[in-house]
């Protein structure tokens, strides 16, 4: 996938539709997942239960990584739990397909042909 996680464009996104994010991280008690941020809106989401967000990947955006609690007073700090995970799915909307610039398909046939989407099922007019 190349690059992931600091502030980014998706530049290959379309203009016309949104980036769907859903996450459901499992961490320890106390333990932060982190933030996903819309830099240009100077704004930020807590990743700490489960969320599903919409936004425009042409907006510079990006994520922290999970943070560990914060020490108690005089004890020393605690490191993050290993058995904790921090989910998501991400769903793109690529500028070539959306805008009809590329062929999809359904799957393979034998001999490695590809089963083709019909045009009146891929081209949105």
């Amino acid at each position: 996938m190349g690059f992931f996680g600091g502030e980014h464009f998706d530049k290959f996104d379309t203009e016309s539709s949104l980036t769907a994010m859903v996450g459901a991280p499992d961490i320890d008690k106390g333990e932060s997942g982190g933030h996903f941020h819309l830099l240009e809106l100077n704004g930020y989401i807590p990743l700490d239960v489960p969320v599903i967000m919409l936004f425009s990947g042409l907006r510079k955006h990006g994520r922290t990584s999970p943070l560990a609690a914060p020490p108690i007073l005089g004890e020393p700090s605690k490191p993050l739990s290993k058995w904790g995970y921090r989910w998501f799915s991400i769903l793109y909307p690529p500028a070539r397909i959306m805008d009809g610039h590329s062929i999809i398909s359904l799957g393979s046939l034998p001999g490695k042909d590809f089963f083709p989407m019909k045009p009146e099922i891929a081209d949105p007019r």
